[in-house]
């Protein structure tokens, strides 16, 4: 789709960082307090700093990809729709 998202990379990243900083250090801190856990028999049982799923950090990689690359595939296929 010509979505050029690799072309633009420090866009990418300065989308991409802040997200995964923001909720992995939400994720900590409730783990920490016990306000919430990962249920052992639902991930794959590697576990990053602060108590946190692999599973969960690939979560906050994965999805704001999916979604910017939903996004530019919209605009490269209906640019007139992002016309001010």
């Amino acid at each position: 789709m010509r979505t050029r998202l690799l072309a633009r990379w420090r866009s990418f990243l300065l989308t991409l960082v802040p997200v995964l900083v923001v909720f992995s250090l939400w994720d900590a801190y409730a783990i920490s307090e016990g306000h919430w856990y990962f249920n052992p028999a639902k991930i794959t049982g590697l576990i990053a700093w602060g108590g946190i799923p692999l599973d969960e950090i690939l979560f906050f990689v994965v999805i704001p990809i999916a979604s910017i690359l939903t996004l530019e595939a919209v605009r490269s296929a209906k640019p007139e729709w992002w016309k001010p």
